[in-house]
Parts: C-alpha cells; structure tokens; sequence
C-alpha cells in the first residue's frame, strides 16, 4: 500500500515537473530540453558561359569542412536549375563550397565557388524561444566554360564572400 503511495506521488510531482518545463503562452521555461537545428536551401542555375544557355546534367556537390553532415550532391534539370534542401541539426556551418562539374561527358570546365555563413544569413534565428536556428537561403548560380585544347581542362575556382 505504501508503494503504491509512493509511486503515485513521485509520478505526480514528475508530470508536474514536465508541465512546468512546457511552452506556456508565449515564454519557455528555461528547462527546455532539445537539440539545435536549421534548414539550408541551396539553390541556382547552370548555364554554358557563351550563350548563357542552360546546361542539364551537370553535377552539384556541396562540401562543409564545418559541417560535414551538409555535404550533398544533386544534378541540373533540363532547364540548368538545381535545388537542394537539408535540415541540420548543431548549425554551426561557417564555409561552404559549391562545385560545378560536367561528370557526363567532360565538355566543361569545373567550377567552385565558396562563401561564408553568418549569423545574419539566418532568417527567423531563433524566434518564438524553439531551438529552431533559422532558414538559411543561398542562390548561387554557375557559368561553364567549355573545355579546350589550350586550357587542358583545368578547374576554375571563384570566391564569393
């Protein structure tokens, strides 16, 4: 009988302890418990650097020395756009780079581009209290040359800061 007492009574003070650590209104508790987490949107197109023609196919990779778990690889549509979205938890990215590379057929130059992530680059950081760190939206579009006899196809890098 005491037991069961006891056992009432701790998981009542034990709801009562997850209650008041829960959203009320518009303030949190500070014994919120959860993981920090953002989404990024990498997104642009692709165009051959001549005619500005949209180029299918070609190969996107993201790389974040930062933030490995980032890392991904898409490839262009018929009309050269490409899309890529992850949500990510312990959103501390600093540097991305974006590669372009022709892995069909090789008519074109590789191209990488790298940029910075700030705390200013995320929209909504941290409003409403929720561990939800903020949208991150990048547009960065690729012009590819194509490969000739006197380049030997080197890889092209250009920064964007």
């Amino acid at each position: 009988m005491k037991k069961g007492t006891l056992l009432r009574l701790l998981s009542l003070l034990g709801f009562s302890g997850i209650a008041a650590s829960c959203h009320i209104g518009e303030q949190y508790a500070l014994g919120e418990y959860g993981t920090p987490y953002a989404r990024f949107t990498f997104k642009g197109k692709v165009v051959r650097a001549s005619d500005r023609l949209p180029l299918e196919g070609i190969r996107i990779v993201v790389n974040s020395t930062d933030t490995p778990e980032l890392n991904d690889t898409t490839y262009t549509d018929r009309d050269g756009r490409y899309l890529m979205e992850a949500d990510r938890i312990f959103p501390d990215v600093e540097r991305v780079e974006l590669q372009a590379a022709d892995t069909e057929n090789g008519a074109f130059r590789e191209l990488r581009k790298s940029f910075r992530i700030d705390d200013a680059d995320y929209e909504n950081d941290g409003k409403g209290g929720s561990w939800y760190h903020g949208h991150v939206t990048r547009n960065v579009d690729f012009e590819m040359e194509e490969r000739s006899a006197e380049t030997g196809g080197e890889r092209v890098a250009a920064r964007e800061d």
